[in-house]
Order: C-alpha cells, then structure tokens, then sequence
C-alpha cells in the first residue's frame, strides 16, 4: 500500500456516488422513441393517451394480475403459454405469500407458548399459500387462449369463494397494518414482471415515452444492462439478466436454483419495509432487514440489490464523492464475486466477517494503523489487486458514522461488506441482543412495531429505550449495541 494514507476510514458509514475523474462531454441520452413505438405497435396501445395515465391501462391489456396482499402483481399472458415461465410465476408468487407471512411474525411481540414456538401465521396467508401451490399450470396456460379481457390470474387459476375472501382479507390487513394488529397506510406496490429481456427493455421505453421526467431516467445507454425501473408505486424487473453481448436473448438468473426469486423477493422486501416503517427505521438496520428476510426464506441471498451492484462488472469509476443515499444498491457495478459472496449469506455473513475482522486486525497491528481496539479493524480487498487491502474501521452504523472515504479500488469490497455487516448486525440483534433488564420478551419485534407506531422519533431512542444502550457510539468506551456485536463477531460458530 501506498506511504500516504490520507484517504484511509477514519470510521464511520457512507453510501457515496462516484464521478468520474476527468469529466467527459456530455452525451445526448439514447432516443428509444423506435423501441417504444414498436412495444405500441406489439401491444396494441396505439389507442392509449401519451401520459402516465396509460400506464394501468396498458398493463391491462397485456398482463396477467393478481392482488396478493401489498403486491399487485403483473405478468405477460402470453408468456403463460410457456410451461417454465408459468412454474416460475408460481414461485415467485409463493415467494411473495411467505415473504408477508416472515414479516408479520416478525413483528408478532406475543410471547409464544413454547420458547421454540413460531408465531402464528395469519389464516388468509395460509390459505392463498394453499391455493398457489395447487395450482395446475396446464389449466392456467389453456386460459392464455381465452379472449377474456380481465387477464385475470384469479379467473384463470380458479379461485373460489374462500381464496376470494382471504385475497381481499391478506391485500387489506398488508394495506391497513390489522394483520400485525398495527395502524399503517402503506400504498399497494404494482410489481411488475417481464418474463424476457425484449419485454422489460420495450416496456420501460413506452413508460418512459409517457412522461419527461420518466425518460431522463429510463433513456439512458445504462437500460440495456438494467433489471430494475421504478416510478411512483410500480417497480418493473427484468427475469433475466443481459446477455454479456448486450444482445436481445437475455440469461436465466439462477446463479442458484433460487436465484430468480431472490431477485424479485430483494425488491419486494425492500417496498414491504419501506411502505410500512417509512422513515421510522434506521436506513442501514433497513438494509439488513431486507437482506435478512430473503435469507430467512431460502436460506442464502445472493442477490445483487444491495452492495456493489446488481451484477459482476461495470464501467469503472475513479473518484469519491461523500454523501449519498443510504443504502447502497444501485451504483456502478463492480467485480462483486469477491469474499462476501463466497457462502452466499448463508450463515449470515458470520464467517466472512470473522475472517475479515481478523485479517483486519493483524493488518492493523502489523502497519500500525487502524484502531489499538482489534475488533474495530476488518480487511478490504482491492478488485484490481487481490493481494492489495484497506482498511475499514468501525463504527459503521449511525450518525457517528459519517465522514467515510475509501480508495475507488476497494469501494465495490466496501459496499459488499456494509451489505454483510448490516445483515450480520441485524440478525445478532434480532436473536441474541439483551434487552433492557425487566424488559418485555421478543425485543426485536417490539422495535420493529414502534418504528412503525412512532415514525417520528428518533430510531436511536427506540433502541434504547428497548435494549438499554444506544445503537452506537464512537468507541468501545460508550456501551452501545454496534460494539457489542463487533465483540460477538469472534465467538460466532
């Protein structure tokens, strides 16, 4: 490493945008106007307005819906007709019923009957789960050649009076907050789904055709290599990744046999947090959620939302800027394979960070830099050099954590590792965190109901108030939660 350090971590978290050094002359964003007129033509919306307004419709003459407790779901009717496509609409649509049923026991505060008991699960959840397993896809793709204009997956799939009544019951209590015995009004997300790369690429440049400011965002040369377009309550994802030529035929993406799933269940927990805590929650302890909840669910996450982006290579950027948003995501790709997805969060990120934390104290002390306490120091990887380190040392959460900077060639290892700290932090809050002594049981539960319930006060006063210390503080000298757990992570097994 380079004598001068004077870009080392002094402590502390930052989510940063980077600009490129040298700044070259803008360049005039795609015209997709050919794109869109031909995903008019192929659609047949020619009778649609041009503006936002044609965005339901649109969808209505073309997609597959279904309203399935936060989410209303749309899929291509056509693609249907495709025996795998319909299998993995089914999946992703239990994925979705159990992505709901986690989080409403998570926030279940009853003390169970048993130490081992889980909470109970809501019976309109197990119902429609029911009823999405049974499905017969041959019966669904025989109704992709009925002219039935609802497009409905309700009609199609058969579904009577009971899955009616507890479609109605889920899709309220997600709305109103009663299936957690809460008050919220969190606004239905309309997600999405293009079945093939052509699908999702057409679609968002006719969204963006509808509104100006929609295409600042959608016409751009990144569209080609996206999975991902958001405006107001609709979150449009690809199901398949680009193809490495930028080609039309896209890749299946199942890095593992759950790899689809984690993809579209990343975005929806990440809506699911948002419509119900708002800005009651801390946004890093937000991003482990998020990440925890696929994990809780098929037992790993590799999905490419948080961290250092959502694929293994982008063009470089070579210049830190402080600041941004808060939960990393959707920057620039870059090599993102390295040691925080070697078990693919399957243990929670516990043994990458433990490694981590170890070489980044034998680094500290061989250097001498860093922090004298060693539990603070965690080892970085360079992308260009993988025998080159930085070092990042805590605290990573809070407002302590706040003026950050990071060496470009380390920043995609330190966007990877704040995804797996943050996920590591989370679950050693949610399982093994004392609570305040005299305290009620389930603690993480009954944080989780009072960022909701009190979005206005500060996240730091809700945790202590139910664990006894403050979230984190500058240095082990202050109890806090963050060093409790940086203590934790060497005893992890």
């Amino acid at each position: 490493m380079p004598a001068a350090r004077s870009a080392r971590l002094a402590g502390g978290f930052v989510s940063a945008l980077l600009l490129v050094a040298a700044r070259p002359a803008p360049q005039a964003a795609p015209d997709y106007t050919a794109t869109a007129a031909a995903y008019v033509s192929s659609h047949g919306l020619s009778d649609l307005p041009k503006d936002e307004t044609a965005v339901e419709p649109a969808l209505g003459k073309a997609y597959a819906d279904l309203d399935i407790g936060l989410f209303h779901v749309h899929y291509p009717w056509a693609a249907l007709a495709d025996a795998k496509r319909g299998d993995e609409l089914k999946q992703i649509l239990l994925g979705l019923v159990d992505l709901q049923q986690r989080w409403i026991q998570w926030l279940d505060e009853r003390e169970p009957a048993t130490k081992s008991a889980a909470p109970p699960v809501p019976p309109e959840i197990a119902t429609v789960r029911r009823w999405i397993a049974g499905w017969k896809m041959e019966s669904i793709r025989k109704a992709t050649a009925s002219s039935d204009a609802s497009r409905s997956l309700l009609t199609a799939a058969g579904g009577d009076a009971a899955v009616v009544s507890a479609l109605k019951g889920l899709a309220a209590g997600m709305r109103d907050g009663s299936m957690a015995r809460l008050s919220v009004a969190a606004t239905p997300t309309h997600l999405v789904l293009a079945a093939k790369r052509s699908e999702f690429q057409g679609l968002v440049a006719y969204v963006g055709w509808l509104n100006e400011e929609w295409k600042k965002m959608a016409w751009t040369a990144a569209l080609n290599a996206r999975t991902e377009f958001h405006v107001n309550e609709y979150v449009f994802l690809a199901l398949e990744t680009p193809a490495p030529d930028g080609g039309d035929p896209g890749l299946a993406m199942n890095r593992e046999p759950t790899g689809l799933v984690q993809h579209v269940t990343q975005y929806a927990s990440d809506r699911l947090i948002k419509s119900w805590c708002g800005g009651g929650i801390d946004p890093q302890v937000h991003t482990g959620l998020a990440v925890n909840l696929v994990i809780e669910l098929y037992g790993e996450n590799n999905s490419r939302v948080f961290g250092s982006g959502e694929g293994n290579k982008t063009p470089a950027r070579n210049k830190f800027v402080r600041g941004g948003q808060s939960h990393g995501g959707k920057l620039a790709k870059i090599n993102a394979d390295g040691q925080w997805r070697v078990d693919k969060g399957k243990d929670y990120f516990a043994d990458a960070l433990r490694v981590s934390q170890t070489e980044g104290a034998k680094q500290a002390t061989k250097e001498k830099i860093g922090s004298q306490n060693p539990v603070a120091n965690f080892s970085l990887d360079c992308k260009d050099n993988p025998g080159d380190h930085e070092l990042a040392v805590a605290p990573f959460l809070g407002a302590a954590a706040a003026a950050k900077e990071i060496p470009e060639n380390f920043f995609g290892d330190y966007q990877e590792f704040l995804r797996a700290y943050r996920a590591g932090f989370v679950r050693w809050l949610s399982t093994k965190a004392e609570p305040k002594a005299g305290s009620e049981p389930r603690p993480f539960s009954r944080l989780l109901r009072a960022c909701i319930a009190e979005p206005s006060k500060p996240f730091d006063e809700k945790a202590a108030e139910i664990y006894g210390v403050p979230v984190t503080a500058a240095d082990a000298t202050t109890p806090s939660l963050e060093w409790q757990f940086l203590a934790f992570i060497p005893k992890q097994k």
